[in-house]
């Protein structure tokens, strides 16, 4: 699936990951449901990850600190609006970490 295909379901930037991913053998990282139920029935063997999943095994692979990983996720809130869907991986993770 080229790029022109994948932007039917995602936005243009996130296609052009998805395309240069599938091409070139490596992951893609989306939180967004349609984008990842497209790439999962279009490509089985691609491996997806949310952002959740990325920063739970950044923080246990370094040993982050409870309060290092509050203030990342407060920075991805005042940043970039990030506040997870309760239906991806790991939300109860984020809520534990952050209150919710």
């Amino acid at each position: 699936m080229t790029r022109i295909g994948l932007e039917r379901v995602m936005d243009p930037g996130e296609a052009c990951v998805a395309a240069l991913a599938i091409h070139r053998g490596h992951s893609v990282i989306t939180d967004d449901r349609a984008a990842r139920s497209l790439l999962r029935a279009e490509h089985p063997g691609l491996p997806l990850f949310t952002t959740l999943e990325m920063i739970k095994h950044w923080s246990e692979a370094q040993c982050v600190t409870p309060e290092k990983l509050r203030e990342v996720f407060w920075r991805m809130r005042q940043g970039a609006n990030f506040v997870p869907s309760q239906k991806l991986p790991h939300w109860n993770w984020w809520r534990a970490v952050t209150g919710g």
